[in-house]
């Protein structure tokens, strides 16, 4: 008995909140109880609509956190379900709402459901993007044997949700419904600003100084400036920072430049270029490891015509920022075409819907007519995927082929990529 009632105690104890199901299929969520041992009995009390219930403690579940509970020698009985966080209380209140029957957690944010008619759903709650939601919905769909997915989101995030839903063919499409996480309602608006790219780099003065700097590896620094700062990137990785008021350097921990220390940064570009290079006798150096993909940016932007010979060489944006986003490369074709190029070093399934997010934007600016101070007016936007061979997630073609009206193409390239691009595969999705 007593071990029983610890255990209980425990349970309780760690929840945020409790759910109460009774055999005639009501439910209420509790946050208040009392746990106490009577005549070889522990009774679980609470308040419901303001009426005290008190009901003994039939059998207890340590390990799935639940608690039986019965009443009237047994001719009533409910189940006490522990809702841990704040994101499963969340989840439960929409279910409830929906009046649907959470079955289990799935996966972190993805809650497996049925309604009455025992079909069987999800439910994904994102923690942040809109992406994150839409790709583990589609996934679960193909995956999980679910009929529907519901993705809760902030306000923010539900209209880019409802707006790259747009993109989908008919059959997902309607397989998805989104919904704003504070209030509960249908998600109907979609993205409606305009979206103005940075094209021209903020024309900062470099000082003599720093230079000198750039003469020490010409081919591997680039400069960056914005309203606020002057970034110097070695193959992708930062190392330099010029502001109006100081310049610092450094890769992890930042040093102020002074006369004292000037031999300090010339020393980190020698450092950097002995080992942030292909031909390092280190591959597990720091300077190596770090930041992969803006590695392969640095790389592409210098080579684009070998990842596709229809590209031209100039302009090509590195980190072209539209809205709160800043898109991997963004380049030009022959055809008249922009290309939103999108690069991965690892497998993420996240990445189709991540350049469908930037397709969106810049198609959005194109049809605004923010592209024709180019040599040529835009006809339109498309997709590069650009990875390793062996850092494609293996569901990207798979999630392409739920999309419609956007031209998509993979490029799945050599290994080798830090020494030379060399592209194995390309084809479109």
């Amino acid at each position: 008995m007593e071990k029983t009632l610890q255990q209980v105690k425990k349970i309780l104890e760690e929840a945020q909140s409790v759910l109460i199901e009774f055999s005639d299929g009501r439910r209420i969520q509790v946050q208040e109880f009392n746990v106490e041992e009577s005549r070889n009995r522990i009774l679980l009390s609470f308040f419901n609509d303001e009426t005290p219930q008190i009901w003994s403690v039939q059998k207890v579940n340590p390990r799935k956190s639940f608690i039986k509970i019965q009443r009237g020698l047994g001719k009533e009985t409910a189940l006490v379900k522990v809702l841990k966080t704040e994101e499963e209380i969340l989840v439960e209140k929409f279910a409830c709402k929906l009046n649907l029957k959470i079955k289990r957690k799935l996966a972190r944010n993805k809650f497996l459901v049925e309604d009455s008619n025992h079909n069987r759903m999800v439910i994904v709650l994102a923690e942040t993007t809109a992406v994150s939601a839409l790709t583990k919905a589609i996934l679960a769909l193909k995956n999980s044997g679910v009929s529907k997915a519901f993705l809760l989101l902030e306000e923010r995030q539900a209209q880019i949700a409802a707006t790259l839903k747009l993109l989908l063919k008919d059959f997902t499409k309607s397989a998805i419904e989104i919904y704003e996480k504070t209030s509960f309602s249908v998600c109907t608006r979609h993205l409606q600003e305009v979206f103005s790219p940075k094209l021209k780099p903020e024309s900062n003065s470099i000082p003599s100084k720093l230079k000198n700097i750039i003469k020490q590896a010409p081919e591997q620094i680039e400069v960056k400036s914005s309203s606020e700062e002057t970034t110097f990137y070695f193959l992708g990785l930062p190392f330099l920072f010029a502001n109006e008021n100081s310049i610092t350097f450094g890769i992890e921990n930042k040093k102020l430049l002074t006369e004292e220390t000037y031999q300090e940064l010339i020393e980190l570009v020698e450092k950097l270029k002995k080992y942030r290079n292909p031909n390092s006798h280190n591959k597990k150096h720091l300077f190596y490891q770090m930041m992969p993909e803006r590695w392969l940016e640095a790389v592409l932007k210098k080579s684009i015509k070998e990842l596709d010979s229809n590209l031209l060489t100039k302009p090509v944006y590195s980190q072209l920022g539209i809205g709160n986003d800043r898109i991997d490369l963004t380049a030009f074709r022959r055809d008249g075409k922009i290309v939103v190029i999108e690069i991965k070093t690892r497998p993420e399934a996240e990445m189709l819907f991540q350049a469908l997010e930037y397709w969106f934007k810049i198609e959005s600016a194109r049809q605004q007519g923010a592209f024709d101070s180019v040599d040529f007016k835009p006809s339109s936007t498309l997709i590069y995927l650009v990875a390793p061979a062996l850092s494609f997630h293996k569901e990207i073609d798979f999630l392409a082929k739920t999309v419609e009206s956007v031209e998509i193409h993979r490029f799945d390239l050599d290994q080798n990529w830090r020494r030379k691009i060399k592209v194995l595969q390309k084809r479109r999705l």
